[in-house]
């Protein structure tokens, strides 16, 4: 099965921090909330079904080059992509026993992209 989605926000742009007086929380950032519940929409549209049992996922980065010399983190964007594909691709992220991830900076600026593939299913024993 081969998914596509957009560039996910980093890991760093997924948290914020809310407070009040001496306390402190953290919360997902609305903008992720949205652009994940885009993604598992267009995705269930799609007709991406549950993968089900263990499996292993190939993620293939496109990304813009950098303008200001800073460069995507890949490993921040695995886990975004990971959770947002919870629920629709697989019941839980645990379920995923090997990933592989590559990029290339081969995109235009603005518009960079995820290729997803289920390279295999992992056996139990693996787990």
């Amino acid at each position: 099965m081969w998914i596509v989605c957009p560039l996910p926000h980093t890991k760093n742009e997924v948290w914020k921090v809310g407070a009040s007086g001496w306390k402190r929380w953290f919360y997902l950032d609305p903008a992720v909330v949205k652009w994940r519940d885009a993604q598992r929409t267009r995705w269930a549209k799609e007709g991406v079904f549950l993968w089900g049992g263990l499996c292993e996922v190939d993620m293939h980065f496109h990304l813009p080059p950098s303008a200001d010399g800073h460069w995507w983190d890949v490993d921040h964007g695995i886990s975004n992509v990971l959770d947002t594909m919870t629920g629709v691709v697989y019941p839980d992220d645990s379920l995923v026993t090997r990933i592989v991830a590559t990029r290339d900076y081969d995109a235009p600026q603005g518009e960079g992209y995820v290729d997803i593939f289920q390279i295999g299913r992992a056996s139990c024993r693996e787990r």
